[in-house]
């Protein structure tokens, strides 16, 4: 553009083109332009050169400041510093020697590459173009080529080239072959980056072992390619670099292998933590352990009992040990400690549950925690109902051998269940139905029993069968009200103990009752016989059967008027009762014996102030020996009317015996 611009300028001042001082001209207006291009140009490289330099290392420099004031908690250190600033080698590489040229050639403009830098870095100068390449070769219809005067514009180019700076001096000082100071930093810098960057792809173990590898081999690539001329130093350095991290990965040392491991002891029968240790990981198990241990420890304790196993004390080691050659070492949980435990309980089928039932596939420590409670449960259960278990399974089941406790019939039917496998839930349930069921068959026969005893007369025995069993379901409703609240426990509960006493008290009370009822119902008849005897005794003597004189008839009359008198004016109830049959008999035994004399009328006047004595009689006493009769039992008053008749039958028997002594007398005189 510059040339075309001065050949017009010429043209436009009337110069001849084709004289030498026209060509002179325009050849070192084309030389400058060259010149001043390719400046630009290597300014340019320069320039994005040193600012990815100074990028690197204001990276590399923030990092160690880092590292430092994180030392203590290890936030950076010098690897990642490394680190750092090699990925920003690995991304200028792939820059200039990929993305910038596929760029150019999709588009054409001039962009930095490799081989600019390379042209820098080994010191090649431009004083080699010359105006042939500002003009296209053809004509273009001008009438001139410039070419023809390239000598003028090679020196115009190395004047300019000599003006470059004192580092592009140092970087051209040689070193072997053709290798320069500049090619040799480019080839092992490139090197180096790509054969990490390739290193660490094959194996992020060994990122150390492929930055050293890629080191010595970008070293080597590039003293082996100096005897290529121009960028043979370069190549060789990526190439040997790339060898040199492939190999160093495979084949560096190695990294800090990652674990957690922790021990768990057995001491004094529960659970504790031992030692731990962490290496290059963060510890994700050991916090989880603590708590797992912690609960597992308090079910022990709520069951009774206690855990063991190991090698003096040492359960185990939980691990997240993943690079653990032997594999079963690589991950072992608090649970398959437990699974390898041995644990002991003073309770005999609780611990034939622990034998037999702990389960082998849990899959966590609440699994099994639970796994253990629900054979706790078992064993108390099968305990309560009397059951021997053959077998507990771990499927929640158990597998009955014997069922005892219980006798005859139902023995029979409980003993149905023997040899089956069974929860403990439907084991209760299938107990309970078949001994209700054996209780209803129980009432129904004690119902019959006691409708055949009412039937054939014995209402007694009827009644007292019915109140049996009415007597056996209240202590049943009691027991189960308690027990649905306390379970096992209700028979200590104070209140059960004193309401249990309170009902079999009543129930004694009511039990008796029923039998005095009868008890009197059979006095009752006995008396009224009794009391209908003593009725004839009492006039046997004063009827025409008896042997007494008239005289001795009203004597006798005479003494049982005056007794029972004596004994209704005290407030005997029963004596008041009889006063009046014996003022009769006494009033008809006198008429017999004195006529209408004044014997009769005496004992006349005698009968009526009795009646008006009684009448005078306190009738709280009166009251007080009523309600004494009226508490008596049919027995005492079968007993009273007993004595009465012997006492009547004595007492004629004596009056018969006076008469007969009388006439014995009367004979002899």
């Amino acid at each position: 553009m510059a040339v075309l611009k001065e050949r017009n300028a010429l043209l436009e001042n009337g110069a001849d083109l084709t004289s030498k001082a026209s060509q002179a001209d325009l050849d070192n207006v084309a030389a400058i332009q060259t010149a001043t291009n390719a400046y630009q140009k290597q300014q340019d490289t320069l320039n994005e050169l040193t600012s990815d330099i100074s990028s690197a290392a204001d990276t590399l420099s923030s990092s160690f400041t880092q590292a430092l004031v994180n030392a203590s908690n290890g936030g950076v250190t010098f690897k990642s510093a490394m680190q750092g600033v090699e990925s920003q080698i690995i991304s200028l590489v792939a820059k200039l020697t990929l993305i910038n040229p596929l760029l150019t050639a999709i588009d054409g403009k001039s962009r930095t590459t490799l081989g600019d830098v390379s042209s820098i870095l080994s010191g090649a100068s431009s004083s080699g173009v010359t105006s042939e390449n500002a003009i296209s070769a053809y004509s273009g219809g001008w009438g001139w080529n410039p070419v023809s005067s390239a000598g003028s514009s090679t020196s115009s180019a190395s004047s300019l080239g000599g003006s470059t700076s004192w580092l592009s001096s140092g970087l051209k000082t040689n070193l072997f072959g053709t290798a320069t100071v500049g090619n040799s930093i480019a080839g092992i810098g490139g090197g180096m980056a790509l054969g990490s960057s390739i290193g660490s792809m094959i194996n992020r173990k060994h990122k150390t072992g492929s930055t050293v590898g890629s080191a010595v081999g970008s070293a080597a690539g590039a003293a082996i390619g100096s005897i290529i001329p121009g960028v043979g130093t370069i190549i060789g350095g990526l190439i040997g670099g790339l060898i040199g991290g492939g190999a160093g990965s495979l084949f560096g040392g190695h990294a800090k292998n990652p674990y957690t491991i922790d021990q768990v002891m057995t001491t004094g029968g529960s659970l504790s933590l031992g030692k731990t240790w962490n290496q290059a990981q963060t510890d994700e198990i050991t916090a989880q352990l603590k708590s797992d241990i912690a609960s597992f420890n308090s079910v022990l304790s709520a069951t009774g009992m206690t855990i063991g196993g190991g090698d003096g004390g040492l359960l185990g080691t939980v691990r997240d040990d993943k690079n653990n050659k032997d594999k079963s070492l690589q991950s072992v949980s608090l649970t398959d400690l437990l699974k390898q435990a041995t644990y002991s309980t003073s309770d005999a089928t609780f611990q034939q549950a622990l034998q037999q039932g702990l389960p082998s596939n849990a899959t966590s420590v609440s699994d099994y925690a639970t796994a253990i409670e629900n054979l706790k449960t078992m064993a108390d259960t099968v305990e309560k109902l009397g059951v021997s278990v053959s077998k507990f399974n771990s499927d929640g089941t158990v597998t009955v051998d014997k069922i005892s406790g219980y006798s005859g019939d139902l023995a029979d039917a409980v003993n149905t269940l023997d040899g089956k496998t069974i929860d403990a839930s439907s084991l209760q349930d299938a107990i309970s139905s078949i001994t209700s069921a054996w209780s209803q068959i129980e009432d129904n026969a004690k119902s019959v029993q006691a409708r055949y005893l009412a039937a054939t007369g014995d209402q007694e025995g009827s009644d007292l069968l019915t109140f049996d069993q009415s007597a056996d379901q209240q202590r049943e409703q009691l027991k189960e009200a308690y027990e649905n609240i306390w379970g096992d426990a209700y028979a200590t509960q104070k209140n059960y103990v004193q309401q249990s006493a309170d009902l079999e008290k009543t129930l004694a009370a009511e039990r008796l009752k029923i039998q005095q009822q009868y008890t009197d119902q059979a006095a009752s008849s006995v008396s009224s016989v009794i009391s209908s005897l003593t009725s004839y005794a009492q006039g046997l003597a004063f009827s025409d059967a008896s042997p007494l004189s008239a005289q001795d008839q009203y004597a006798a009359a005479n003494d049982n008027f005056t007794t029972d008198l004596a004994a209704a004016k005290s407030g005997d109830f029963t004596a008041l009762q009889n006063l009046q049959g014996y003022a009769s008999t006494l009033l008809s035994t006198s008429q017999a014996w004195n006529g209408s004399g004044q014997g009769y009328v005496t004992d006349y006047q005698r009968v009526m102030q009795a009646l008006q004595d009684v009448g005078n009689t306190s009738s709280a006493s009166l009251i007080s020996s009523e309600m004494k009769a009226a508490l008596q039992s049919q027995t005492d008053v079968l007993a009273d009317l007993l004595q009465q008749l012997v006492t009547l039958g004595g007492k004629n028997l004596s009056e018969l015996k006076l008469t007969n002594l009388k006439s014995t007398t009367q004979k002899a005189a």
